[in-house]
């Protein structure tokens, strides 16, 4: 079970945030989140980011989606897929999804908030099995588009709906029976397509294929 995770977020079965009366972040608080950030990509290790956000509350758009970044990347990086972990990282991406709606909800043209948005969404019905990653399949695609109409120049965005396309054109036979049980037309892609964006985010930050996001 990982070391900060409190009792209150436990007892969530339904994460709901309930914003507290605090003042607006400052844009030296954002920068420290944002460097923590930096120091979790470039180590592998996001439990300091995601200790900044377990004891903060604020209904202002840009804490939301970087809480629901600090709280995707720690269950995504910090935690294992054995049975102790298996129901706390669940929760984690349950909040982490939540706050991603909620940042869009409150800023619909704020790209980082679709971008985390269709992220959470992907982490969090992968977790609840290949149905459920089928039918929000296409609320993924939905909201990675509407980033990157945001901002086109985002490589991490790119390369995700790069892997979108990837998926759905290397659909093996049984998933694409039971992609065809969920949808009148199955959601259909080609590796032109995927390559495409993985040129893409090449193009506008050359080297990005490399790295982790």
């Amino acid at each position: 079970m990982p070391f900060f995770f409190t009792n209150k977020i436990l007892a969530q079965a339904a994460p709901k945030i309930i914003a507290a009366a605090i003042n607006p972040p400052t844009k030296e608080y954002l920068n420290h989140l944002d460097n923590l950030y930096d120091n979790g990509v470039k180590t592998g290790n996001y439990a300091p980011l995601y200790k900044a956000f377990t004891n903060e509350e604020s209904p202002e758009n840009e804490f939301l989606w970087r809480r629901a970044r600090a709280f995707r990347l720690y269950a995504a990086n910090n935690m294992s897929n054995n049975d102790q972990d298996f129901e706390v990282k669940r929760k984690l991406l349950e909040i982490a999804h939540d706050q991603a709606k909620h940042s869009v909800e409150r800023d619909p043209n704020n790209f980082n908030s679709h971008k985390w948005f269709a992220i959470t969404l992907s982490d969090l019905s992968a977790e609840q099995g290949t149905k459920a990653s089928l039918l929000a399949s296409p609320l993924m695609r939905e909201h990675f588009e509407k980033a990157i109409q945001l901002n086109p120049t985002d490589p991490s965005t790119l390369h995700a709906l790069g892997l979108w396309h990837f998926s759905f054109a290397n659909l093996g036979y049984f998933k694409r029976k039971a992609a065809g049980a969920i949808f009148a037309k199955v959601p259909e892609s080609s590796y032109e397509e995927a390559l495409a964006y993985f040129e893409k985010a090449e193009e506008v930050s050359p080297g990005y294929l490399s790295t982790n996001w």
